[in-house]
Protein backbone atom coordinates (compact mmCIF):
# COMPACT_ATOMS: atom_id res chain seq x y z
CA UNK A 1 0.00 0.00 0.00
CA UNK A 2 1.20 3.45 -0.63
CA UNK A 3 0.09 6.96 0.74
CA UNK A 4 1.15 10.62 -0.01
CA UNK A 5 1.65 12.84 2.64
CA UNK A 6 2.45 16.87 1.37
CA UNK A 7 5.45 15.89 -1.47
CA UNK A 8 5.99 12.74 0.45
CA UNK A 9 5.39 9.06 -0.58
CA UNK A 10 4.87 6.75 2.47
CA UNK A 11 5.23 3.20 0.98
CA UNK A 12 4.44 0.22 2.79
CA UNK A 13 7.12 -2.28 1.69
CA UNK A 14 5.75 -5.49 2.50
CA UNK A 15 7.51 -9.14 3.46
CA UNK A 16 7.72 -11.74 0.99
CA UNK A 17 7.24 -15.44 1.47
CA UNK A 18 8.15 -18.76 -0.59
CA UNK A 19 5.13 -21.16 -0.65
CA UNK A 20 7.15 -23.08 -2.92
CA UNK A 21 10.55 -23.01 -4.70
CA UNK A 22 13.07 -25.41 -7.01
CA UNK A 23 16.06 -24.72 -8.18
CA UNK A 24 16.30 -25.49 -12.14
CA UNK A 25 20.01 -25.22 -12.98
CA UNK A 26 22.46 -22.57 -13.49
CA UNK A 27 23.32 -19.85 -16.45
CA UNK A 28 26.38 -17.20 -16.07
CA UNK A 29 27.05 -17.84 -12.74
CA UNK A 30 23.25 -17.82 -11.16
CA UNK A 31 20.92 -20.25 -9.78
CA UNK A 32 18.01 -20.19 -11.86
CA UNK A 33 14.47 -20.69 -9.95
CA UNK A 34 11.20 -21.36 -9.98
CA UNK A 35 9.34 -20.09 -7.01
CA UNK A 36 5.55 -19.00 -5.84
CA UNK A 37 6.24 -15.68 -3.70
CA UNK A 38 3.25 -13.85 -1.85
CA UNK A 39 3.54 -10.09 0.15
CA UNK A 40 2.29 -10.80 3.66
CA UNK A 41 1.39 -8.12 6.31
CA UNK A 42 4.89 -7.58 8.11
CA UNK A 43 6.32 -4.42 5.96
CA UNK A 44 9.36 -1.78 6.36
CA UNK A 45 7.88 1.68 5.86
CA UNK A 46 9.71 3.69 3.23
CA UNK A 47 9.12 7.40 2.94
CA UNK A 48 10.20 9.24 -0.13
CA UNK A 49 11.01 13.08 -0.94
CA UNK A 50 12.03 14.84 -4.18
CA UNK A 51 15.71 15.94 -3.11
CA UNK A 52 18.54 17.58 -4.85
CA UNK A 53 20.78 14.86 -4.33
CA UNK A 54 20.22 11.03 -3.38
CA UNK A 55 19.84 9.46 0.35
CA UNK A 56 18.93 7.32 2.05
CA UNK A 57 18.40 6.85 5.97
CA UNK A 58 17.25 4.59 8.14
CA UNK A 59 15.42 5.33 12.05
CA UNK A 60 17.32 3.11 13.62
CA UNK A 61 20.56 4.65 12.63
CA UNK A 62 21.86 1.82 10.61
CA UNK A 63 24.26 1.59 7.83
CA UNK A 64 24.76 -0.91 5.14
CA UNK A 65 28.27 -1.04 2.85
CA UNK A 66 25.77 -2.30 0.47
CA UNK A 67 23.01 -1.18 0.48
CA UNK A 68 20.36 -2.42 -1.87
CA UNK A 69 17.84 0.60 -1.23
CA UNK A 70 20.80 3.44 -2.16
CA UNK A 71 21.76 0.95 -5.16
CA UNK A 72 17.39 1.22 -6.39
CA UNK A 73 17.49 5.53 -5.72
CA UNK A 74 20.62 5.76 -7.93
CA UNK A 75 19.46 3.53 -10.76
CA UNK A 76 16.08 5.40 -10.86
CA UNK A 77 17.33 8.27 -11.08
CA UNK A 78 19.75 7.88 -13.32
CA UNK A 79 17.39 5.99 -15.77
CA UNK A 80 14.55 8.85 -15.51
CA UNK A 81 17.21 11.98 -15.66
CA UNK A 82 15.93 12.82 -11.75
CA UNK A 83 18.02 15.23 -9.96
CA UNK A 84 17.46 12.66 -6.23
CA UNK A 85 15.38 11.87 -3.51
CA UNK A 86 15.51 11.80 0.59
CA UNK A 87 14.30 8.63 1.46
CA UNK A 88 13.94 7.52 5.08
CA UNK A 89 12.99 3.85 5.82
CA UNK A 90 11.62 2.40 9.37
CA UNK A 91 12.90 -1.42 9.24
CA UNK A 92 10.56 -4.19 10.42
CA UNK A 93 11.19 -7.49 8.51
CA UNK A 94 14.29 -9.16 10.16
CA UNK A 95 17.28 -9.91 8.07
CA UNK A 96 18.45 -13.01 6.51
CA UNK A 97 15.14 -14.91 7.23
CA UNK A 98 14.52 -15.51 3.88
CA UNK A 99 12.10 -12.83 3.90
CA UNK A 100 13.32 -10.35 1.23
CA UNK A 101 13.56 -7.63 3.24
CA UNK A 102 16.29 -5.27 1.30
CA UNK A 103 14.74 -6.22 -1.89
CA UNK A 104 11.41 -5.18 0.04
CA UNK A 105 13.07 -2.12 0.33
CA UNK A 106 14.50 -1.33 -2.83
CA UNK A 107 11.25 -2.01 -4.49
CA UNK A 108 9.17 0.29 -2.02
CA UNK A 109 12.20 3.06 -3.20
CA UNK A 110 11.16 2.40 -6.78
CA UNK A 111 7.59 2.82 -6.33
CA UNK A 112 8.27 5.71 -3.91
CA UNK A 113 10.15 7.68 -6.96
CA UNK A 114 7.94 6.81 -9.10
CA UNK A 115 4.85 8.05 -7.11
CA UNK A 116 6.69 11.76 -6.45
CA UNK A 117 8.24 12.19 -9.90
CA UNK A 118 4.99 11.00 -11.57
CA UNK A 119 6.65 8.06 -13.44
CA UNK A 120 5.11 5.89 -15.37
CA UNK A 121 5.55 1.49 -14.03
CA UNK A 122 9.17 0.95 -13.51
CA UNK A 123 10.20 -1.51 -16.07
CA UNK A 124 11.56 -4.92 -14.81
CA UNK A 125 14.41 -4.06 -16.77
CA UNK A 126 15.39 -1.71 -14.60
CA UNK A 127 14.66 -3.37 -11.06
CA UNK A 128 16.01 -6.26 -11.99
CA UNK A 129 19.55 -4.69 -12.43
CA UNK A 130 19.13 -4.02 -8.63
CA UNK A 131 18.20 -6.96 -7.28
CA UNK A 132 17.12 -10.68 -8.82
CA UNK A 133 14.30 -10.59 -5.76
CA UNK A 134 13.36 -6.74 -6.61
CA UNK A 135 10.79 -7.20 -9.96
CA UNK A 136 8.79 -9.34 -7.56
CA UNK A 137 8.58 -7.45 -4.78
CA UNK A 138 7.34 -4.52 -6.91
CA UNK A 139 4.75 -6.40 -8.11
CA UNK A 140 2.67 -6.17 -4.47
CA UNK A 141 0.64 -9.22 -5.17
CA UNK A 142 1.11 -13.65 -5.60
CA UNK A 143 3.81 -13.85 -8.15
CA UNK A 144 5.71 -17.17 -9.73
CA UNK A 145 9.08 -16.15 -10.86
CA UNK A 146 11.51 -18.04 -12.85
CA UNK A 147 15.00 -17.58 -14.07
CA UNK A 148 17.35 -15.35 -12.62
CA UNK A 149 14.32 -13.25 -11.18
CA UNK A 150 13.41 -11.41 -14.18
CA UNK A 151 10.35 -13.75 -15.38
CA UNK A 152 7.77 -12.39 -13.46
CA UNK A 153 3.97 -13.58 -13.75
CA UNK A 154 1.13 -12.80 -11.56
CA UNK A 155 -0.41 -16.48 -9.87
CA UNK A 156 -4.21 -16.58 -8.46
CA UNK A 157 -3.57 -18.81 -4.78
CA UNK A 158 -5.50 -20.31 -2.38
CA UNK A 159 -6.18 -18.09 1.09
CA UNK A 160 -3.23 -19.25 3.19
CA UNK A 161 -3.25 -18.13 6.11
CA UNK A 162 0.10 -19.30 9.13
CA UNK A 163 2.84 -18.10 10.84
CA UNK A 164 6.58 -17.27 9.96
CA UNK A 165 8.56 -18.38 12.43
CA UNK A 166 12.29 -16.73 13.01
CA UNK A 167 15.13 -17.52 14.93
CA UNK A 168 17.41 -15.17 16.25
CA UNK A 169 20.42 -15.60 13.67
CA UNK A 170 20.10 -15.67 9.66
CA UNK A 171 21.49 -17.80 6.95
CA UNK A 172 23.93 -16.30 4.39
CA UNK A 173 22.49 -16.64 1.13
CA UNK A 174 25.51 -17.28 -0.37
CA UNK A 175 26.33 -20.25 1.70
CA UNK A 176 22.97 -21.75 1.65
CA UNK A 177 23.35 -21.61 -2.38
CA UNK A 178 27.52 -23.00 -2.32
CA UNK A 179 25.93 -25.69 0.59
CA UNK A 180 23.25 -26.87 -2.23
CA UNK A 181 25.74 -27.09 -5.21
CA UNK A 182 27.52 -29.20 -2.49
CA UNK A 183 24.83 -31.32 -1.72
CA UNK A 184 21.66 -30.93 -4.05
CA UNK A 185 18.35 -30.64 -2.95
CA UNK A 186 15.07 -31.77 -2.87
CA UNK A 187 13.09 -31.51 -5.96
CA UNK A 188 9.88 -28.67 -5.66
CA UNK A 189 6.82 -29.48 -7.70
CA UNK A 190 5.14 -25.98 -8.60
CA UNK A 191 3.13 -26.64 -10.77
CA UNK A 192 1.55 -28.88 -8.86
CA UNK A 193 1.65 -27.09 -6.06
CA UNK A 194 -0.44 -24.30 -7.81
CA UNK A 195 -3.05 -26.84 -8.65
CA UNK A 196 -3.21 -28.28 -5.23
CA UNK A 197 -1.91 -31.79 -6.09
CA UNK A 198 1.78 -31.14 -4.86
CA UNK A 199 2.81 -30.20 -1.58
CA UNK A 200 4.99 -26.89 -0.25
CA UNK A 201 8.35 -27.89 -0.83
CA UNK A 202 11.90 -25.52 -0.84
CA UNK A 203 14.56 -27.25 -2.90
CA UNK A 204 17.48 -24.60 -0.26
CA UNK A 205 15.75 -26.29 2.58
CA UNK A 206 18.41 -28.97 3.22
CA UNK A 207 21.28 -26.97 3.01
CA UNK A 208 19.78 -24.36 5.16
CA UNK A 209 18.94 -27.40 8.06
CA UNK A 210 22.81 -28.41 6.82
CA UNK A 211 24.17 -24.85 7.79
CA UNK A 212 22.20 -24.82 11.24
CA UNK A 213 20.54 -28.17 12.12
CA UNK A 214 19.15 -26.05 15.41
CA UNK A 215 16.99 -25.10 12.73
CA UNK A 216 14.85 -28.53 12.73
CA UNK A 217 13.40 -27.51 15.69
CA UNK A 218 11.17 -25.15 13.97
CA UNK A 219 9.60 -27.66 11.37
CA UNK A 220 9.23 -29.32 14.71
CA UNK A 221 7.27 -26.31 16.21
CA UNK A 222 5.11 -26.01 13.24
CA UNK A 223 4.09 -29.21 12.65
CA UNK A 224 2.89 -29.54 16.28
CA UNK A 225 0.83 -26.73 16.17
CA UNK A 226 -0.51 -28.48 13.32
CA UNK A 227 -0.17 -26.79 10.17
CA UNK A 228 -0.93 -28.86 7.23
CA UNK A 229 2.18 -27.66 5.23
CA UNK A 230 5.56 -26.51 7.19
CA UNK A 231 8.59 -25.50 4.56
CA UNK A 232 11.34 -22.84 5.21
CA UNK A 233 10.87 -19.66 3.16
CA UNK A 234 13.55 -18.48 0.89
CA UNK A 235 17.63 -19.32 1.87
CA UNK A 236 16.27 -19.23 5.67
CA UNK A 237 16.69 -19.29 8.56
CA UNK A 238 12.33 -18.37 8.42
CA UNK A 239 10.17 -21.22 8.35
CA UNK A 240 6.51 -21.26 7.45
CA UNK A 241 3.49 -23.03 8.75
CA UNK A 242 0.16 -22.62 6.86
CA UNK A 243 -3.34 -23.67 5.59
CA UNK A 244 -6.10 -22.77 3.37
CA UNK A 245 -8.46 -24.39 6.31
CA UNK A 246 -9.93 -21.36 8.65
CA UNK A 247 -11.06 -23.82 11.20
CA UNK A 248 -7.36 -25.47 11.23
CA UNK A 249 -5.29 -22.61 11.31
CA UNK A 250 -7.51 -20.71 14.19
CA UNK A 251 -5.99 -23.94 16.19
CA UNK A 252 -2.58 -23.93 15.43
CA UNK A 253 -2.39 -20.31 16.26
CA UNK A 254 -3.73 -20.95 19.51
CA UNK A 255 -1.36 -23.98 19.61
CA UNK A 256 1.67 -22.00 18.50
CA UNK A 257 0.57 -18.73 21.03
CA UNK A 258 1.02 -22.15 23.88
CA UNK A 259 4.65 -22.76 23.21
CA UNK A 260 5.72 -19.13 24.45
CA UNK A 261 8.52 -19.13 21.95
CA UNK A 262 9.96 -15.38 22.94
CA UNK A 263 11.49 -17.22 25.51
CA UNK A 264 13.19 -19.43 23.07
CA UNK A 265 14.92 -16.43 21.20
CA UNK A 266 12.01 -17.24 18.09
CA UNK A 267 9.50 -14.59 16.53
CA UNK A 268 6.07 -15.65 15.38
CA UNK A 269 4.70 -13.10 12.73
CA UNK A 270 0.74 -14.22 11.94
CA UNK A 271 -0.26 -14.07 7.72
CA UNK A 272 -3.44 -14.38 5.67
CA UNK A 273 -2.61 -14.04 2.00
CA UNK A 274 -5.89 -13.10 1.65
CA UNK A 275 -5.62 -9.57 3.64
CA UNK A 276 -2.70 -8.17 1.63
CA UNK A 277 -3.99 -5.29 -1.16
CA UNK A 278 -3.27 -6.26 -4.92
CA UNK A 279 -1.74 -3.60 -6.27
CA UNK A 280 -3.64 -2.36 -9.54
CA UNK A 281 -1.03 0.23 -10.80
Amino acid sequence: MKSTVGDAAIIEARAKINLCLDITGVSGGMHLIDTVIAPIGLCDTVTVKVSDTIRVAYTDGRRYQNDTALKAAKLICGAYGLKGADILIEKRIPEGAGMGGSSADAAGVARGIREVYGLPDIPASILIRIGSDVPAMYAGRPVRVRGSGEEVTPVEIKRYMGAVVIPDYGISTAEAYATYDRIGGDKADIDGFLKGDSPAANALQRAALTIKPELEVLLKILKEAGFSQAVMTGSGSGFIGFTDCPGLYIKAKEQLESFSLADRGIRAVGFDTERICQRTN
